[in-house]
């Protein structure tokens, strides 16, 4: 059930993202939770031909706010992605393809969007995908949730 971030309270875990990709991420942990989406807009072509040829660094940030406020986790995730040469016809195949209209840099590595990519860096390969779940698993094991 997908609610606004104001209304999300009740819950005891709230994913502040609409992203499908991040609540599949979320939903490994076994663990209930509600999504409130902030309403941004991730589409388009023009981010994978501004992106070709070029290093990108996607900073994927997390902040846990424990029961009450009591107690705040923030993170933040660094992936570095090396992107092939892109002409215009190749990107028209890929969206066409893969469809990344939710996707942060305009691709889906955990999907086609891996083809687009020479070399990809990273502590967590969750946290390109939008959520990194190594941090987030002890976090909240630390805030006292079952997470195996």
């Amino acid at each position: 059930m997908e609610r606004g971030v104001s209304d999300a309270v009740g819950s005891a875990l709230v994913l502040a993202s609409s992203s499908v990709h991040r609540r599949q991420l979320l939903e490994r942990l076994g663990l209930p939770f509600e999504c409130a989406p902030p309403g941004v807009d991730e589409r388009c072509r023009a981010q994978l031909a501004a992106s070709s040829g070029c290093e990108l660094t996607f900073l994927t940030a997390v902040c846990v706010v424990a029961a009450g406020g009591a107690q705040t986790f923030e993170h933040i995730d660094r992936t570095i992605v090396q992107m092939r040469v892109l002409d215009h016809a190749e990107i028209a195949r890929y969206v066409a393809q893969d469809r990344p209209w939710d996707c942060a840099g305009g691709f889906k590595a955990e999907s086609l969007g891996v083809a687009l990519v020479s070399r990809i860096e990273t502590v967590d390969p969750t946290a390109l995908t939008g959520l990194p779940l190594i941090w987030l698993a002890g976090v909240l094991r630390d805030c006292g949730l079952s997470v195996p």
